[in-house]
């Protein structure tokens, strides 16, 4: 297993690198809004955050106990399984976005370097001279769609939105407890002892706390 990204850039470095100041190619001018101040910053250091992207980190003990009743969970194939763990236990976004910056980074590269000197250049340009391909277009709106929704303000929104579902989710299920005991097509792909498990969470409320860390 490869060692985890304990820091995880929303802007990617290859595009910060960019901004470098003249006398170090690792740091940029930084602005910081809240204290109306200027500095320098080591690219490593701005626009991440520790493990941004992972899975919130467990102790081991609640880890093992997780992973033993998804395998337990009659209504989960093993693929599914094995999916869940490893999403866990492995930086799936970061390694996904990581290719994904390996990709498009050559295609900025080499637009740039066609482009260098040329302060404005009109639309037919790039069509005429190819300056970009069919796929290169692709690629770049894909990168561009995926940094915009890497953002830390995106991120805050979908946890408000995560805790929002989460708790009609909770409200709902305890509201329609009494049927869903009755209900045998879903007693039999849960098991009778996990959900018994699961409607005695529903009722302490322990459900929507896990749910909402």
């Amino acid at each position: 297993m490869m060692p985890k990204v304990k820091k995880q850039h929303y802007v990617p470095k290859f595009y910060l690198s960019r901004w470098t100041v003249e006398d170090n190619s690792e740091q940029v001018y930084v602005f910081n809004k809240d204290k109306s101040r200027q500095y320098k910053a080591n690219i490593k250091d701005i626009s991440s955050a520790k493990y941004f992207y992972d899975y919130p980190e467990l102790q081991e003990e609640h880890k093992v106990n997780w992973i033993q009743k998804l395998k337990e969970d009659k209504s989960l194939t093993s693929e599914q399984i094995n999916e869940l763990v490893s999403f866990t236990e492995e930086q799936i976004i970061e390694q996904a976005l990581g290719e994904l910056e390996s990709i498009n980074a050559p295609i900025i590269d080499s637009i740039i370097k066609r482009l260098d000197g040329f302060k404005a250049l009109p639309m037919h340009y790039f069509i005429k001279h190819h300056v970009l391909s069919y796929s290169d277009i692709v690629e770049l709106s894909y990168y561009i769609a995926t940094q915009y929704a890497r953002t830390e303000e995106t991120r805050i929104t979908m946890e408000q939105i995560t805790k929002l579902m989460v708790k009609h989710f909770s409200d709902f299920t305890l509201l329609n407890i009494d049927k869903l005991e009755n209900d045998t097509e879903l007693l039999e792909k849960m098991g009778k002892e996990n959900f018994k498990s699961f409607s005695a969470s529903v009722k302490s409320g322990k459900l929507q706390k896990i749910l909402t860390l």
